[in-house]
């Protein structure tokens, strides 16, 4: 995918198309509405590909996956520092240096997440301290996911 400002700027097209056409079709009366949201996806699907070369289909596939209305996904994080350290994992996806973390799942606690996501990458029993910051992760100049997420980071202590 190029990384450019334009391509960018498609992508954010992209998205708000998706996320009208997903919440459109959630709440179309008839078929008539239920087939110019599914054309907007189609349209959606069509920018993606011009920007991304990846194949129209799939995208299309992927994007009518995301039923009801459009909410954003939560990605927390652990900042856990220690004698002047912070605690830093490699990423399975792309072998870069982060703070621990993840997806919340659906029933846990956001703080309960940073706990889990911390010992499961990196071994360490950590308690939560507090919220230093909630981020828009697409707008992060490196965009997490195509779907809007935001970025919940946690200080967290390690007692040992």
């Amino acid at each position: 995918m190029k990384n450019n400002s334009e391509t960018l700027k498609w992508l954010e097209i992209a998205r708000e198309i998706q996320q009208l056409s997903q919440t459109g079709l959630a709440f179309a009366n008839n078929d008539y509405e239920k087939q110019r949201h599914i054309r907007l996806t189609e349209i959606a699907a069509e920018i993606l590909q011009h920007h991304t070369g990846l194949e129209k289909e799939s995208l299309q596939r992927i994007l009518m996956n995301q039923p009801g209305y459009a909410t954003p996904k939560v990605d927390v994080r652990a900042a856990v520092v220690k004698d002047g350290k912070i605690l830093l994992v490699q990423e399975a996806t792309d072998n870069c240096w982060a703070i621990p973390g993840g997806w919340a799942d659906v029933g846990n606690l956001p703080s309960e997440v940073a706990m889990r996501e911390c010992k499961e990458e990196s071994g360490y029993d950590v308690k939560p301290i507090k919220v230093v910051g909630v981020f828009d992760a697409n707008r992060s100049g490196r965009p997490i996911e195509f779907f809007h997420a935001f970025k919940i980071i946690f200080l967290l202590t390690c007692p040992n």
